[in-house]
């Protein structure tokens, strides 16, 4: 995991963890509104690994 994930990773398990996004901001030195998007994509990129790693259940 490189760096800009690991902020992206720790914005999102703030968040799910019930922390504000002003506070996740303060702890990662950003705007509330950077923090929310790092954890938005984040989400996105684990929604997308997800999908990718899904198989068929049947072949029609």
């Amino acid at each position: 995991m490189d760096f800009d994930e690991q902020f992206h990773h720790t914005a999102w398990q703030m968040h799910h963890d019930g922390h504000s996004w002003s506070d996740i901001g303060r702890e990662l030195g950003c705007d509330a509104t950077v923090a929310r998007a790092m954890a938005d994509r984040y989400r996105q990129h684990l929604d997308s690994d997800a999908h990718a790693a899904q198989f068929p259940l049947f072949e029609l």
